[in-house]
């Protein structure tokens, strides 16, 4: 009656990084303290306090957070400096029966890297809303599967990119942008501004 292979997992006790505590980190966070578990961040700056974060560590304290953690979320920004920075020295510091959850951008990860540790059962597993390659045409961008195909592993949890394809989010997207427009033409600050130093 009950089969093993999907079995759930209790989240109460057990600990998540997030890497990229921003505004979807901290969000992530506050759901995460509502399952009772312990929060750890990494971000750029480890001085700045976020709510429902346990405890905030630096971009050069990485690998010591990934031991410690049964859950690993990425959602930092696709910057140059975070293309590719998720490989096979950063799964090998996380434990084997830990799961990586990307909500940020496919590059961040390397793929190559992912299939191997999927396959060799270096992680337990691997949830992706986002993907590598992206086609922009006259609808809504439309992510390219896997090329080594990391979405048929039976350990993998996948959709294609979803998130941003919810029923108000075209007319959020032309609010906030009018806003931002009517906020520039008239003086005041603008809240979504990009910074182009940091890259986001």
């Amino acid at each position: 009656m009950y089969a093993d292979e999907y079995r759930s997992a209790v989240l109460s006790g057990r600990t998540i990084g997030i890497i990229g505590v921003g505004s979807i980190g901290g969000r992530i966070a506050r759901h995460a303290k509502g399952f009772d578990m312990t929060v750890l961040g990494v971000r750029r700056n480890k001085h700045q306090p976020v709510e429902h974060v346990d405890r905030m560590y630096g971009i050069d304290e990485l690998h010591s957070v990934l031991a410690k953690c049964d859950y690993v979320v990425l959602a930092a920004p696709s910057t140059s400096e975070t293309t590719q920075f998720f490989g096979r020295p950063e799964m090998e510091a996380m434990k084997r029966t830990a799961f990586l959850i990307n909500v940020s951008r496919g590059s961040l990860v390397q793929e190559q890297a992912l299939h191997e540790a999927l396959t060799s059962g270096l992680l337990r597993g691997y949830g992706a809303d986002v993907w590598h390659r992206y086609e922009y045409g006259r609808t809504f961008p439309m992510g390219f599967l896997p090329r080594l195909e990391v979405h048929k592993h039976p350990n993998v949890i996948c959709s294609n990119d979803q998130a941003a394809n919810a029923d108000d989010v075209l007319e959020r997207n032309i609010h906030w942008g009018t806003q931002s427009v009517c906020d520039f033409l008239e003086g005041r600050p603008i809240s979504r501004e990009v910074d182009l130093g940091l890259g986001y």
